[in-house]
């Protein structure tokens, strides 16, 4: 294998601290030396000053520099690793970390990367690399503009050489800085002009405050966290534009560093609803501690069979009118038809109409609500799916009388176990729900709010797919309702979009 010539510098070099005789024996000192790193600096930028500097290739800095795969530099442990392996002061290392500033960390408000642009390219400032210089502020995926010179960051593409993504894009970053910085990797005056670009960035310092304001207060929600609802799609991340949106409304955004941003995100609107200590203290007094989706997917179900209705129903059936007098006579181009175990969306001639066995965007829309929040057996189950809502019904009952949110009726039928016994058509109706339970009150105002986030996507989404849009390839919102304790009892909040 081919070896560079290393460059070398009139500065003291630093031995690596290895446990393995053999490492010591073939890489006994490394070109390297305190002050070095510059702050803010991107780890593919190191990586390839690293190696030019040393004249060694890809796997050779692997060997040497003993790092493990999965080794943070935002985990203290890991960085004070690093920092005394290099002779670099501490926190300059952790500054080198994206996971301190990329809001792809930002607790539950982490959000989906767009993964074409993580495998193929970076983003660079061009005038930093005129400087043999990459920030690790450039590869956040959000960022449009360089922190330091507020000029638009370009696209740099990977190598196309042999070698895995991690040797290709460090080989990039390579002909990137060697073909834009005639001295690059020798340091000098170029050292001097970037530490006078950090030091003198406006926007630099203004970000960082933001950013652990933010990290502060999504933390604050992670950590009091009881429930966060994973929403009747299925989505549990968020997308970029959601994720900011609603980081945005937590804390707004200083005016100074929004020319930095590539998107804004969506608008959102903040409602909270507080409960008092004992709703709390009954919730969490519970034998066994249940999950609080355990319950309120139980009194969800089991309202659909309940004399009296709960509140939340007047809301669902309101929200069906509304789309059904959106939807008028049917002009959809859109059905979703069954093909085995799985349904998929098929582009139709409106004239035709949709197959009676299908459902059309509305119909879907109307259908999901039902099965949500409706009543279970206006839905068409297949036989199996049947036996299955009873089984689970009949253990689930069991934990619910056990708890005293459920108690059975006079002429109930009730094994020596505990379990309830009847047919398919009188064991629904042996279960009344406790409304003297304070617990009652929440988790009807939590139905209440999904419906209303329901609602909110269900419009949009429809929207979207009278604008163009295919219905399976549309961005919508997850985790909009979170259940909090706080001080003085409990918190439910909801995100809505405008």
């Amino acid at each position: 294998m081919k070896i560079n010539t290393p460059v070398r510098e009139p500065k003291a070099m630093v031995r690596i601290a290895t446990t393995d005789p053999l490492r010591k024996n073939q890489y006994p000192r490394i070109n390297w030396w305190s002050g070095a790193l510059r702050p803010f600096e991107s780890v593919l930028s190191f990586c390839a000053r690293f190696q030019a500097l040393n004249g060694i290739s890809f796997e050779q800095y692997e060997v040497l520099s003993d790092l493990e795969k999965n080794t943070s530099l935002s985990s203290d442990y890991d960085s004070n690793k690093i920092a005394v392996l290099l002779n670099q002061d501490q926190d300059l290392v952790r500054s080198v970390s994206v996971d301190l500033i990329d809001f792809f960390y930002c607790h539950e408000f982490r959000y989906i990367q767009d993964s074409r642009r993580l495998v193929r390219t970076f983003s660079y400032c061009k005038q930093c690399s005129q400087h043999g210089y990459h920030s690790a502020l450039h590869s956040l995926p959000w960022i449009s503009k360089c922190p330091f010179h507020l000029t638009p960051l370009s696209d740099g593409s990977f190598s196309t050489g042999g070698g895995n993504l991690d040797e290709r894009s460090v080989n990039g970053m390579c002909e990137l800085l060697r073909a834009n910085c005639s001295t690059w990797p020798r340091p000098g005056q170029v050292d001097t002009e970037i530490s006078r670009c950090i030091n003198s960035s406006k926007h630099l310092p203004s970000f960082l405050r933001w950013s652990k304001k933010v990290y502060s207060a999504s933390e604050k929600l992670s950590a009091t966290k009881i429930w966060v609802s994973e929403e009747f799609d299925g989505r549990k991340e968020l997308s970029y534009r959601h994720a900011i949106g609603r980081l945005k409304l937590l804390c707004g955004v200083p005016s100074l560093i929004e020319p930095l941003f590539e998107d804004l995100g969506e608008d959102w609107d903040l409602t909270i609803k507080n409960f008092q200590a004992d709703v709390r203290n009954e919730l969490h007094s519970l034998k066994d501690k249940p999950h609080f989706d355990y319950i309120f997917t139980y009194y969800k179900f089991i309202s659909g069979y309940l004399k009296s209705p709960p509140p939340f129903k007047k809301k669902l059936r309101l929200a069906q009118d509304i789309l059904n007098n959106r939807h008028g006579k049917c002009r959809c181009e859109w059905s979703l038809q069954n093909a085995g175990w799985v349904s998929h969306w098929v582009r139709i001639d409106p004239r035709m109409g949709v197959h009676v066995y299908d459902r059309c965007p509305y119909g879907h829309a109307i259908d999901t609500l039902e099965r949500e929040w409706g009543h279970p057996d206006m839905l068409r189950l297949t036989p199996r799916a049947k036996q299955k809502l009873w089984d689970t019904f009949i253990h689930q009952s069991r934990d619910m009388n056990a708890y005293g949110l459920v108690e059975y009726s006079q002429n109930a039928k009730v094994a020596p176990d505990g379990y309830l016994r009847g047919t398919y058509n009188n064991i629904y109706s042996s279960c009344e729900w406790n409304t003297l339970s304070p617990i009652t009150e929440l988790l009807n105002t939590v139905a209440e709010f999904e419906i209303d986030v329901a609602l909110i996507k269900m419009m949009k989404w429809l929207d979207g797919i009278e604008q163009g849009h295919e219905p399976e390839n549309y961005d919508l919102p997850a985790g909009c309702i979170r259940l909090c304790d706080t001080d003085d009892g409990l918190s439910l909040i909801k995100w809505s979009l405008k």
